[in-house]
């Protein structure tokens, strides 16, 4: 089953949500122009400082990340302390920023749903939500998965 937009929103939705898209449209030449100026003002230390800013406020403030690198440090512990190779290191780090990565972008996506959309219910809101929590699921089996193959190796 196929769902459209056109079946979700309301016809002034819709509306609101073409105007929307016309007023973000810009020429290549303007959004070059846009990107550099954006570049130029910014110092790479202060980008590395927001950055900074949105990993202590994803830990403060979601309970998931807590709880996904409390695991992570728990994994890296057990593979140094088991003797894991380079590349069993390499493959537990990937597993592991893969699902921290996700966590953040589900985390980011639901603060920028629940801005835009308020307390009201809106369905296409629940979907996107489930979606990408799915996506967080998935690599959170992935990195179970991958973590008890590396650590049967070893014992």
């Amino acid at each position: 089953m196929n769902i459209y937009l056109k079946d979700i929103l309301s016809t002034e939705e819709l509306k609101q949500r073409e105007y929307l898209d016309k007023a973000l449209r810009f020429e290549k030449g303007d959004l070059d122009v846009l990107v550099r100026r954006k570049i130029e003002k910014r110092s790479f230390l202060k980008s590395l400082g927001f950055a900074w800013s949105g990993l202590v406020y994803a830990f403060k403030h979601e309970r998931n990340i807590r709880i996904h690198s409390v695991c992570a440090v728990l994994a890296l512990v057990t593979g140094i302390s088991l003797g894991f190779t380079g590349i069993e290191m390499a493959f537990l780090l990937l597993v592991i920023s893969m699902v921290i990565l996700l966590e953040l972008v589900n985390t980011a996506l639901e603060l920028t749903l629940d801005h835009t959309h308020g307390s009201s219910f809106h369905p296409l809101v629940k979907i996107i939500k489930d979606v990408i929590a799915g996506g967080v699921l998935l690599a959170a089996i992935n990195s179970v998965i991958v973590g008890t193959i590396l650590l049967l190796r070893h014992i």
